[in-house]
Formats: C-alpha cells, structure tokens, sequence
C-alpha cells in the first residue's frame, strides 16, 4: 500500500544528503539522511511538526535542528535549521512529543526542564518532570507529584513520564515503578510494576506510550535489558519481555494517535560489537518483533529518539560518523506522473511505503 507524502517535505529531504537505503529483514525499508552537524551530546530525540509532517531533532546539548523547504541562513546548502533552546545542556535522557496542532516538546525528568513550541514561533521553558499534549494539542505538564490541572497522584514519586491514550485517559509513570491513570480527573490507585525487575532499573529509564485501544506500554532499562511491559486487558496484568541490551540510561518508546496505532521501541544494542540501531514493533497478535535499522554505529552509549509522522510511519533519531542522523520508513521512491524540481534534481514525483 502506497501513501503520498508531503512534497515538501519530499523536496527537502531528497536536497539533503543521503546514504544508501538498507532493508529489514522484515520488509521494512529504511532510508537515512545526515543532518550535517556535529554530534556533541549523547543523546537525541524526535518529534514531528506542522500536521506531524516535518522532523524536528533535540539534543542533550540544548541544540535543536529543525528540517525546512529553504536552505539554513547560517548553513545555505544544509536545509536543517540549526538553534539553542532556552535550557541548561544536560547528558540525560531527553524525551521529545508531538501534538495534533503542530507544535512539539522535550523535557528532561533528571534536570527537570521542559520546553514546548514550535521553530517558527520559539520555544518556552518551563519547571517539570514530564508533559505531554493532550488530545485537542493542550499542553499539560508534571512537577515531581502534580500534574497540572489533574492534582496529586494518590501515593507519591516522582513523575518521569505520562501521555494520553486515544480515548483521553492520562496515564503516568514514577520512579517508584507506579503507574497511575486520571479517568475525568480522579486518579486510580497506583498499579505496580512486576516487581522481578525494580532492584535493578534505572528510574529515569521509563517510558510510556498507548496503542491505539488505549492500552499503556512501558519501556525501562532493567539489569541493561531493554525490557518492554504490555497491559493485558483481558487479564487485567503487566507482562513482560526483553527487547535486547544496551548500555545507555534509556530506550525510546513512542505510539501515534492515528488510526495506524503503530507503537514502537528504539535503541543502540550493546549485545556485542559491532553495535546495531534496532527497532521493535508491537504486530497485530501482540508480539514485540525485533529489527536492525543500521549496523556497526559508532557508538553504543546513547539515547535514541522515536516518533511517528502523520501516516504513523517511523522515524528515529540517533548518531553516528560524527554527526546526528535520521532513519526513517518508507522510502521515497519513482513515481511516473508528476515532475518535480528540487535543486537541479528531477524527480518523478515521490511516495511513502509502509514496511
């Protein structure tokens, strides 16, 4: 099945240069662009704006790389725009999120720092653990215990991340290995975590994301397992799995709120050298299927980005040779018909496969 992508975005990412694109063993077909700056942090994350259709790239470093249809004013052949956010650089995890109206955040739950807005229209920071857009794009942030405009969470800890299922429910997670969910504003006693694993995980490792029945998901590292827990409704209990190893702080987790429902987790595996971009995916029996995106990176402490564009495809952030990059499915590919021009190229129109 074949989905057009914004030809905008097309343009722009066919001007940047590219590397050879690389298949999954499961079909996906992965295609890599360079953002031609210097990776100077150890961690990254991505989010989409503007109708979750252009990429912007954080990092640890409070760099911010933003992609466009004209060229960088300080970086004329570069069609990333490169700027600093309004927050002190940090080597911990970072997260970053989409919202259905555009605009995109990153926070860090170590530093306590938020920021949330848009390339365009700037960024503001704020005092927080977590945040996430709600459905209708409000921002909605969480100080240690507090969710603004949701209260207190009944029994403490601090917030590391939360995010809101398709039907509205906010569900948060704390370094306790609680897991609360605000139905219309009351909070259910916390739920906790298989507890096999909480002597040996790192707190500010958890992440969440819903699929599209609004069942939460949550990714932690444990013993430097990436270990996955999936809420069973019909059971009403966590199970759990391991994805792989690595030797970072975090993996990134992310889901869309599209019809799609693709939920994903991403990671640097540090099983053995040489060390793999993997990405795993939740099938539609409920098996978390485990793929390499691009062997032999150059390093495999380090905190991956994960987000979905609007076709709930993926997209991952991450480093190598030096630079910060992009990995993203589908491909563009020929498609005779239409003719576009895009810096003295020809191309015969564009299209996004889904693996």
């Amino acid at each position: 099945m074949h989905q057009r992508i914004n030809s905008r975005f097309a343009v722009a990412l066919l001007i940047a240069a590219m590397t050879s694109p690389a298949w999954a063993s499961t079909g996906l077909f992965w295609q890599f662009q360079d953002l031609n700056y210097p990776s100077n942090s150890s961690c990254t994350a991505v989010a989409m704006r503007t109708a979750e259709a252009w990429p912007v790239v954080f990092a640890g470093n409070a760099q911010v790389f933003s992609l466009f249809a004209t060229p960088s004013p300080s970086a004329p052949s570069n069609y990333w725009h490169q700027s600093t956010l309004p927050v002190t650089p940090s080597g911990a995890p970072i997260v970053a999120k989409s919202s259905p109206t555009g605009r995109v955040l990153m926070f860090n739950a170590v530093a306590e720092q938020l920021v949330a807005g848009s390339p365009t229209t700037g960024y503001s920071s704020y005092t927080a653990t977590a945040g996430a857009f709600n459905n209708s794009g409000t921002l909605i942030t969480a100080y240690n215990d507090q969710v603004n405009g949701f209260g207190t969470i009944p029994s403490g800890g601090k917030i590391i991340d939360m995010a809101f299922a398709p039907d509205g429910t906010l569900g948060v997670v704390t370094d306790g290995l609680k897991f609360y969910e605000s139905y219309n504003g009351t909070w259910s006693q916390p739920v906790y975590l298989p507890t096999l694993y909480s002597a040996s995980y790192m707190p500010t490792s958890l992440r969440l994301a819903y699929d599209a029945q609004s069942r939460p998901h949550i990714v932690t590292n444990a013993s430097s397992n990436v270990r996955v827990f999936d809420f069973d409704t019909q059971t009403g209990m966590w199970t759990t799995n391991a994805l792989g190893m690595l030797s970072y702080e975090a993996a990134a987790i992310a889901g869309t709120d599209n019809a799609s429902g693709a939920l994903g987790v991403a990671w640097v595996d540090s099983a053995s050298g040489p060390y793999d971009l993997k990405y795993a995916y939740l099938d539609d029996t409920g098996t978390w299927i485990t793929t390499t995106v691009v062997g032999n990176v150059d390093t495999s402490s380090q905190g991956v980005g994960l987000t979905f564009d609007y076709a709930g495809l993926p997209v991952i952030s991450y480093k190598d040779n030096a630079t910060y990059r992009l990995a993203y499915d589908p491909v563009l590919i020929p498609e005779p018909g239409t003719l576009m021009l895009a810096g003295g190229m020809s191309l015969l129109g564009v299209m996004r496969r889904r693996g």
